[in-house]
């Protein structure tokens, strides 16, 4: 089968290799100049734009979605299909982008289940573990009986991990609900710690006591609820369900941030270590902990950033400092703030450490 997979990013570069592995004519198709010269150096078939675009027989969506889905939409008015083709969306959707699709496509001439064939496969790979593209349980659903034949031609090769539904709208809310329970649990460990902070209990000591029994988890904390896609699948499912539970999970999520906000603000220099997330989504604008250290620099705090996927360029890009060469009066990491005395008498916050610091003195 000859298939064009839209976007080569986190979801969709993986899913070309994956396709080209049991489909030889897969070619792949991304805006992004600089990552097609790089891929195409290394061989793969790809290019700004779809070679003999009436040949493809399968076109795999993996782009991202942009506000209102507005690069969904342009993704698609950018495929001309040949009747009888199937298309098929990776990137996770809100409940009834699929019903969306089908209008636009009737609305060009094209049936459903007749002239075009529409499915649903969400990725639902983590992305740290995009090799495991071909081992991790995937559902698909067609808008029509006769769409979700023709999708199960494509996924034929994941079959032993595929599960099928007749009905669209259970594959577009699976990913989205379970990535949505993922924020609730954060939100929630969140909304424990800054209780616990009240209190002066030790949010680890009782994360560690009620996580003993084995049959119940506390979730612990970073620097907020980060990443693409927890917040925007969290969107999803509150715009469609208009949950107070999930509006109240999105306000712990803010009271928390600002409250360790608050709580670093009051100190001249501050070293934020740790923060997890891959390189491309610290520097991006997905990451917590680089809105709390640029924030933290906007009022004027001396901001370090100890984070092992950045390079220390990554880091002077970003306005900030790095760990070393400097003393902090404050430590932040997961949540856990600690405070440093001076490990020198003429040592202060924000100057260069002297050349004893942190040496020991046995």
């Amino acid at each position: 089968m000859r298939v064009c997979v839209l976007g080569l990013g986190q979801v969709g570069l993986p899913t070309f290799q994956a396709m080209r592995r049991f489909h030889p004519e897969t070619s792949g198709v991304d805006t992004n100049r600089r990552l097609v010269r790089k891929l195409a150096g290394a061989g793969w078939p790809v290019a700004v734009r779809a070679e003999r675009p009436e040949a493809v027989e399968a076109w795999v969506l993996a782009v991202p979605m942009g506000p209102g889905l507005s690069a969904l939409w342009q993704a698609l008015s950018s495929i001309a299909p040949r009747r009888g083709a199937l298309i098929a969306i990776e990137s996770t959707i809100p409940p009834g982008t699929m019903e969306q699709v089908r209008q636009r496509f009737a609305r060009r001439g094209l049936a459903a289940g007749r002239d075009v064939f529409l499915v649903h496969c969400p990725h639902r790979v983590p992305p740290d573990r995009e090799a495991d593209v071909l081992e991790t349980p995937r559902v698909i659903g067609g808008v029509t009986p006769a769409c979700l034949e023709r999708g199960l031609e494509l996924y034929a090769p994941f079959a032993g991990f595929l599960t099928a539904f007749a009905d669209v709208r259970v594959v577009e809310l699976a990913t989205v609900v379970e990535n949505s329970l993922r924020y609730l649990e954060l939100a929630f460990a969140e909304d424990l710690k800054l209780y616990c902070d009240r209190v002066g209990v030790d949010f680890d000591d009782l994360r560690q006591a009620i996580n003993a029994k084995g049959d119940g988890k506390v979730m612990g904390v970073d620097y907020g609820i980060d990443g693409e896609y927890l917040p925007k699948n969290v969107g999803f499912l509150a715009e469609a369900t208009r949950s107070p539970l999930l509006k109240a999970a999105v306000t712990a999520d803010e009271a928390y941030r600002e409250s360790l906000y608050r709580r670093l603000a009051g100190f001249e220099a501050v070293l934020i270590r740790g923060p997890s997330g891959r390189p491309g989504s610290l520097a991006t604008g997905h990451s917590r902990a680089v809105e709390l250290a640029r924030r933290l620099a906007a009022a004027g705090v001396m901001v370090g950033l100890d984070a092992p996927s950045l390079r220390p360029q990554d880091v002077r890009r970003l306005g900030l400092f790095g760990p070393d060469g400097w003393e902090y009066e404050a430590v932040v990491e997961r949540g856990r703030v600690t405070v440093n005395g001076p490990s020198g008498a003429d040592a202060k916050p924000g100057r260069p450490r002297a050349e004893s610091a942190g040496k020991s003195t046995d």
